[in-house]
């Protein structure tokens, strides 16, 4: 069925890992890569990199490998904890608000919120500041969501 929308699909299956820092990502998609070159592992079809080259305007953080064998493509996504966590966060906020995050739908005040709780995990990532003060720029960043959400905050 060539024209189906299951045909055209990037991937139909996949896998996801996180890692304790970026480094770690880097060096594991390096391994990857490195075994694809020799012959070893898939036929790397395409990396997404949503961290350096791509970021998304929503704070979306994490590197997508598109790998092939056999004639099936598996999109493999490379997060940090903390990249992962944002991204656990924000899709059950979604859930929450039902605001269309995932879906593409959603609002700018809501995507600005969600883009600056993305830029305080970054900097709890990077060790500039403590979980403390994480909770409570988090708790400001995503104040227009929790607002809709009966009261829930950030711990």
């Amino acid at each position: 069925m060539p024209k189906s929308r299951l045909a055209r699909m990037q991937d139909i299956g996949g896998c996801r890992a996180t890692f304790a820092d970026q480094d770690k990502v880097d060096a594991a998609i390096a391994s990857i890569e490195h075994r694809a070159r020799r012959g070893e592992a898939w036929e790397i079809v395409d990396i997404d990199d949503y961290v350096t080259e791509r970021p998304r305007r929503d704070g979306y953080r994490a590197k997508h490998v598109i790998v092939r064998k056999h004639g099936l493509q598996i999109e493999m996504q490379f997060r940090t904890v903390v990249q992962h966590n944002w991204a656990e966060l924000v899709e059950n906020l979604d859930k929450a608000a039902g605001l269309g995050l995932k879906s593409g739908r959603a609002e700018d005040w809501a995507i600005d919120a969600v883009a600056s709780a993305a830029m305080d995990m970054r900097r709890y990532e990077l060790g500039e500041m403590d979980r403390a003060q994480l909770v409570r720029d988090l708790n400001s960043s995503l104040k227009p969501i929790l607002d809709l959400t009966d009261g829930v905050t950030i711990a």
